[in-house]
């Protein structure tokens, strides 16, 4: 289902970087404490956060209590601001990519799917740009083709 709602695009953003070398089992087990421990998952007030905040965040088992991944959260968080502000909204921004379109693809095993994919690659140099993709060091290319195909 294509999503629109920046809230929710911002939630893919902070679980796909809590994954990395993760299972997505353990993820998802932890997503539902995720609004509690990330403010209602809401960037305006986790962009706040300073260091008080991260050591709180640490010593909270219901979430991924990792310092490089929670700090590299905060940063992208403050990008993913920035993002808004300039376009409007984030899913305007992503979806620009796309030209508005969802894309269908008619893969019918998980060996199908690329590691990467064109516009993938697009999205990943214009965040490099933006330093967003450096603090979103955990998301991986494949990641990005993901978003794309369940936004």
């Amino acid at each position: 289902m294509p999503q629109h709602e920046d809230r929710v695009l911002y939630e893919f953003l902070i679980l796909e970087s809590m994954q990395a070398g993760l299972s997505w089992r353990t993820i998802l087990q932890k997503r539902e404490n995720y609004p509690q421990g990330y403010q209602g998952v809401d960037p305006l007030r986790i962009s706040q956060f300073g260091y008080q905040e991260i050591e709180e965040m640490l010593q909270n088992q219901d979430i991924i209590p990792h310092r490089g991944k929670l700090e590299a959260s905060l940063k992208a968080t403050k990008i993913f601001l920035e993002i808004q502000k300039e376009h409007g909204s984030f899913a305007t921004y992503l979806w620009n990519f796309a030209d508005g379109k969802t894309i269908h693809n008619h893969r019918t095993s998980l060996s199908e799917i690329p590691v990467t994919t064109a516009l993938s690659e697009q999205l990943r140099k214009d965040l490099k740009k933006r330093v967003i993709w450096e603090a979103f060091f955990a998301v991986r290319r494949k990641d990005f083709f993901y978003l794309f195909c369940i936004s």
